[in-house]
């Protein structure tokens, strides 16, 4: 291989680059520099796919609208409480207004008075009844205010307040869900990249130790039945290679859709947040985590609000029966006439006040059968909550279980690496001491790591549970 540093012009591009080292100073700091600020400007922490995972959810978003609207009908229900007040102006113009009828003096004949002559009737022209005008006017403003409905009022405000709450719990429980699942995404890339880089080290062994098996069957120390099993072992490498990176990438490919970044990948994501020891945390036991999940779980918590709803609309039914009348005071001011700029002339104003009194007395059987259909619902609601609470409790001793068989595998398979690892140290030793097989050596190398990926394997298993666990209880 020719040695490019012996050639004889490289005094010739030194000496170039002695002379012109002030214009490419600043050259090679900027390509030196830049990748490195844009490879910190691309990393992501666990904060940022936290972060970004809730950013711009449509789920989120879609939640979050359906909350704006309960809570503009929470103020709509509570506006009920006050009075309305409406202004009603009514103008009219009449084009041909009815003529006025007036008697002239004396149509109707005279009264005749002796020494005196007569009188005649009428004595003048006199108007009977007044013609119409053209313009006629109706201003009024018309207070109404509700002083007795059975509740309904009321009863409708907490129904739009526990609406509200349901919303702000499904949102909750969503941003929960999301989290959960960037955690676990998160852990599980860490943990595959882990256990791809095991297989390809195993792969490199395995590679050796078929050559060394290919040389060990030339000269007849194993047969071809060992050599097959060794070409056999190394194909299961390959498959495990090939399934590891399946699985890598479909996290990856979660973790961009999520976070709608594209450029995301297993090389620009910081894994400083990976606890490394989750496995030997302590969890409280399940009865514990049972009690804390009842004032925490979204899901329970989605239930009892979901029966106190159906139990508000089990009370508005119910105060809308037969005979339970609703009670409301009008007040009413205004005016009547066809004069706008003298209207108190002829004592056109109107003012009165009037109880309204509204009372059903037959409907056919309806509010009866609402009341009915309400009061079912309320009590399927009570019982879909504790068959929630039942669920969740079930699924926290489900869970625990399978997190204390995961740590016991951890465990379990650490010590078979131990020990793996003291074979292997043998074998080498032997080897050493010209009395081991070369082929059993590199076989034991290749058992370390396959003892090595089990182990990476259930730490996958004990995050995914871990974190979902933390979701379902609310917390630790």
């Amino acid at each position: 291989m020719r040695d490019f540093r012996s050639s004889q012009k490289m005094p010739k591009f030194a000496k170039l680059t002695t002379v012109r080292r002030g214009r490419f100073l600043p050259l090679i700091l900027q390509l030196v520099v830049l990748p490195c600020f844009l490879s910190a400007q691309t990393r992501y922490s666990l904060d940022d796919l936290l972060k970004y995972s809730l950013a711009g959810n449509p789920d989120i978003e879609q939640l979050a609208g359906a909350a704006d609207a309960d809570r503009a009908a929470l103020d709509e229900a509570q506006a009920d409480l006050s009075p309305s007040i409406i202004l009603a102006d009514y103008n009219s113009y009449i084009g041909n207004p009815q003529r006025p009828i007036s008697l002239a003096k004396g149509s109707v004949g005279s009264l005749p008075i002796p020494g005196v002559g007569s009188i005649p009737l009428p004595e003048s022209d006199t108007v009977v009844v007044p013609g119409g005008l053209n313009w006629g006017f109706d201003v009024a403003v018309q207070i109404t205010q509700p002083l007795f409905t059975w509740g309904k009022i009321k009863s409708n405000i907490a129904l739009h307040r526990n609406m509200v709450t349901a919303d702000n719990l499904r949102t909750k429980k969503k941003q929960d869900d999301v989290k959960t699942m960037a955690r676990v995404n998160y852990y599980s890339l860490y943990y595959l990249s882990k256990l791809d880089e095991l297989l390809y080290e195993q792969k490199a062994v395995a590679d050796q130790m078929l050559q060394v098996a290919q040389d060990a069957f030339g000269v007849g120390q194993i047969n071809e039945a060992d050599l097959a099993e060794k070409r056999m072992e190394i194909g299961e490498i390959n498959h495990a290679i090939v399934s590891v990176e399946g699985q890598r990438e479909s996290m990856l490919r979660d973790l961009r859709f999520e976070t709608a970044k594209h450029d995301l990948s297993a090389d620009n994501v910081s894994f400083d947040a990976i606890d490394v020891q989750l496995a030997q945390r302590t969890l409280p036991d399940e009865q514990s985590l049972i009690q804390r999940s009842s004032g925490r779980n979204n899901d329970i918590n989605l239930s009892t609000a979901a029966e106190e709803i159906y139990r508000n609309k089990a009370d508005i039914t119910r105060s809308g029966t037969l005979f339970k009348p609703d009670f409301a005071l009008s007040l009413r001011l205004g005016y009547m006439g066809p004069y706008l700029n003298d209207w108190n002339v002829q004592d056109d104003v109107v003012a009165n006040a009037t109880l309204s009194i509204s009372l059903p007395l037959f409907d056919g059987g309806k509010s009866g059968a609402a009341v009915a259909e309400a009061l079912a619902q309320l009590e399927q609601s009570h019982a879909q909550m504790q068959s929630t609470v039942r669920s969740v409790s079930k699924y926290i001793f489900r869970i625990c279980y399978e997190l204390g068989v995961a740590k016991e595998n951890i465990a379990y398979y650490e010590q078979r690496v131990a020990e793996a690892q003291d074979i292997e140290r043998y074998q080498k030793q032997m080897l050493d001491m010209g009395a081991g097989s070369k082929v059993e050596y590199y076989q034991k190398r290749v058992d370390v790591f396959t003892e090595q990926a089990h182990v990476i394997e259930q730490q996958i298993t004990y995050a995914t549970r871990y974190f979902t666990l933390q979701n379902v209880i609310g917390g630790f």
